[in-house]
Parts: C-alpha cells; structure tokens; sequence
C-alpha cells in the first residue's frame, strides 16, 4: 500500500512503511486473525499475494493471483497450490500462524483474463481454496447477496483495505507489518470515468465496485495487496452486542502499478458473486468433486484449473471415462465462429444416452427413441431425466449413476437475445473422489496428491 509523501499527518522520521498507512499507522496486531499471505509452496517458498479465511477449511483471494491475467492459464504448482499463513501480522514471522496447504484451487470459470476479453479484464477476479485441514483462527464474515448496479453499500461509506503491498510502487517492496488504509466506496459513474484499463467497466453488470479516498487519491493499495480484503469494519471487540468485519471486496487491480496514486482502485464485489461463491464452498467441503465443460469450451478441471479446449468442428472428446462408462462430447462451430459443444454421448452397457442441440431445439434419445420432456427413465446404473420445458427457462437433462455420479446437460437461454443457445454446458458431479481408474479431458484431472501437487 502507498500513501503520497504529501500526507498533512507524516512526520519526521517516519519510515516508507509508515507512509503505506493512511493516518500513520499499522494494523493493530491480533486485529484481523482472518487475514493471510500466500506463499510459494518451495522451500522458502516466497510471499506474492493476500487473502482471507472465510469458513474453517475455505480461503479466499484473487483470481489472478493464481492465474495469468493475459493468458488465463494456472500459474504454476507451487503458486496454484501454495502455502497459507494465516493470522499473520509480520509477514516474515511464523509465530502465532496457522500455516496449511492449498488441497484444491477454484479461479472463477469466467475470470476475465485479457485474450479472452481485453473489455471484461479483471471480471470475476476471484478464486476459492480448500485448506488441507481446518484453521483455528477466525474467519471474516461476507455480504449478502446484492446485484449490480445495486451496490453493497452507499456511496462514500468509509471502509478498509488490508495487505502487505507495495511500499515503493515498481520495486516490489511489500510491507513486513499489516497495512491498512482508510478508503470510500464510490459511486459507479466515477469509477467508470477513470478506468480505461477495463473497458468492461462501463457496463453496470460487471463485477467490480471501486473505492478510494478523493480528494486527489493520495493513498491506495498496490502490487502485493492482490486478494486482500475491502473491509467494512465491524467494532472487532468479539462480545455480546459486537458487529463483525464485513469483507465487500477483494483487491484486485489499479490502472497503473508502476504508480498505484491518483485514482481509486478495482475490487471483485463479493455480494454480487454470493451464490457461485455458496455454491464452490458447499462442493469443496462437503467432497463434492465438480470439473466442467462449458459452451464456450472453457474446461474447469477437478482439480480447480480452467483452461480453453481448442480443436475443430466435428472433433470427438472423451470427457470423463472408466472401465463402466464413457461421456464423449462434440465440438461445433457456433454463429459468433468459436467452437462450443453441440452434442454429447452418455454410454454405459446397454444404455446410450444421446443429447444434442439440433437447430436451436434441444433433443434427448435412449437407444434411439425420442425421450419427452418431464419423464425420467430407467438406465444402466441409473435414471435419466429430461426437466419439463419452461419458456425463458434453460433447459436440462439429468443423468444419475447410483449416488456417487451425476451429469448435467444445460442448453442456456438468453434472456438478452430472446433465444436458446446452440450449444451445451456439461457438468460431471462425482459426491466424492472416485476410488477406481479414472480418465477423460476431465477424469485425468482428480488432484490425487493433494499435500504434494506436481511441480
């Protein structure tokens, strides 16, 4: 975090670090327990980035701390699977830390990293981590669930980042001692007014909020500040009657690193993401074990990494398979020129389930017959389900193998054009790791050495 050397409060003898706080001051020590520092899971492995501890075994920071931001590939293991000091105060002391590992990584599949879209970059900036094992200290509490343009709170209220950015802006300099620095929601108009760097803000639908302290921005966060939290503060006393620290925002980018004054800074606006954070954290701690194949052939893996699959129209993908059964699916050419799924093929024994989009209508067969909407079938292993149709409703097709596996069919509607998509997301559901051979586009991706990911 950097403050201007203009600041009316500095005074003689302070040092960069205290320059870094707004008011002069560092965090109060043992204050905020549920912060944490990322660190390279290497012998000695180096600090790059903040988070916070949002359930026992759940932490939370951003998206692009683990995945490139231009590429939107994973970083690497050391970094996608790190290790977490949390409690920390000093970043470079171990006492009074619980440290653990990263067990399972999950970046938002739709994280706006800049070839996919240089106008949404810095979307969604937010990804989801499953401790090893539980964590003693406490954990910050989150937003209710609030949609853009709606803000999580009024404009101008007073609020709090923490982090162990930047001291010196361009040197990478991160901070020993927790930073905190006193900043203001702001109203969406400015922040669309200051951010040439995401085009996508202009857009009241994004997920990002701003927050800064106008006059003039003299104070703001920084590199090394990534993933942690916009905070409004709660009274931090713990007794009957006290309000909690509420996190509305994890730090996610300025427009200009190399300087980190001037303009308020991006956050990732947590009430806005409520629901897909809810829905990662019950998938993570209850062993559910989710990976993806979304229309736009953006793959999310079991082990939490998101990639794009390439290929050409027409090409065959064995999704996930095992010596019972076998998913395959199909790329084709949608109108927009990407490649999307179009069909997939369910076979177990005797049963084969075929789902498809065939102009722009959705078509379900069992061994060739037509099955009707709002019926659910016997298969091998199984039931297959084809939802009812609802106008405006996506539609949906179950597959459920016993109570280990299911596979979910979805062809999205539109609300915007009025129509269905010509494509298929696939979800493959395993309630726990499997225990048998398991391969595929996403079964090779089970994290099966979960405390000692590959290098």
């Amino acid at each position: 975090m950097v403050a201007s050397t203009h600041n009316s409060r500095h005074e003689a003898g302070q040092t960069e670090v205290a320059l870094a706080v707004v008011g002069g001051s560092a965090a109060p020590p043992g204050r905020f327990e549920f912060m944490g520092g990322l660190f390279t899971n290497r012998e000695g492995g180096g600090f790059f980035c903040a988070g916070t501890l949002i359930a026992p075994r759940i932490f939370m920071t951003a998206a692009h701390c683990v995945v490139n931001e231009t590429t939107g590939e994973p970083k690497g293991a050391t970094t996608f699977w790190p290790k977490v000091h949390i409690g920390a105060y000093n970043r470079t002391q171990n006492v009074g830390i619980d440290v653990r590992a990263i067990a399972v990584t999950r970046p938002h599949p739709d994280f706006g990293y800049a070839d996919k879209d240089i106008d949404c970059k810095f979307f969604n900036d937010i990804a989801i981590m499953l401790l090893d094992r539980p964590s003693t200290k406490p954990h910050v509490q989150l937003p209710p669930f609030i949609q853009k343009p709606q803000l999580p709170a009024a404009t101008g209220t007073p609020l709090t980042a923490l982090g162990w950015g930047d001291t010196r802006p361009g040197t990478f300099s991160p901070s020993e001692p927790l930073q905190q620095l006193d900043l203001a929601l702001r109203p969406l108009r400015v922040c669309q007014q200051v951010f040439p760097k995401v085009p996508g803000y202009r857009s009241p639908e994004n997920t990002l909020i701003c927050a800064g302290n106008a006059p003039g921005y003299a104070a703001n966060i920084c590199k090394g500040d990534s993933g942690g939290p916009l905070l409004l503060l709660g009274n931090g006393t713990g007794t009957a009657g006290s309000t909690p620290d509420v996190q509305l925002g994890i730090s996610s980018f300025t427009h200009d690193a190399s300087v980190c004054l001037g303009e308020p800074a991006g956050f990732t606006n947590l009430a806005q993401l409520g629901p897909w954070i809810a829905e990662t954290i019950e998938e993570l701690v209850t062993g559910r074990w989710v990976g993806r194949v979304y229309g736009d052939a953006n793959v999310q893996t079991f082990s939490g990494q998101t990639y794009v699959q390439t290929g050409s129209a027409g090409q065959q993908l064995n999704i996930v398979s095992s010596s019972a059964y076998m998913l395959s699916g199909w790329l084709k050419q949608q109108p927009n020129g990407n490649l999307a799924l179009g069909a997939a093929q369910f076979q177990r024994g005797r049963s084969t389930v075929a789902v498809g989009v065939v102009n722009g209508v959705l078509l379900v067969r069992l061994n060739g017959a037509t099955v009707a909407a709002g019926r659910t079938v016997a298969i091998d292993g199984g039931s297959l389900k084809l939802a009812p149709m609802q106008a405006g409703k996506e539609r949906v097709v179950t597959i459920k193998q016993s109570a280990a596996l299911s596979i979910v069919f979805v062809q999205p509607f539109s609300a915007a054009a009025g129509a269905y998509a010509p494509r298929l997301d696939v979800s493959v559901r395993y309630r726990r790791m499997p225990d048998y051979q398991v391969s595929g586009l996403l079964g090779s991706t089970f994290p099966h050495q979960l405390k000692e990911p590959p290098a």
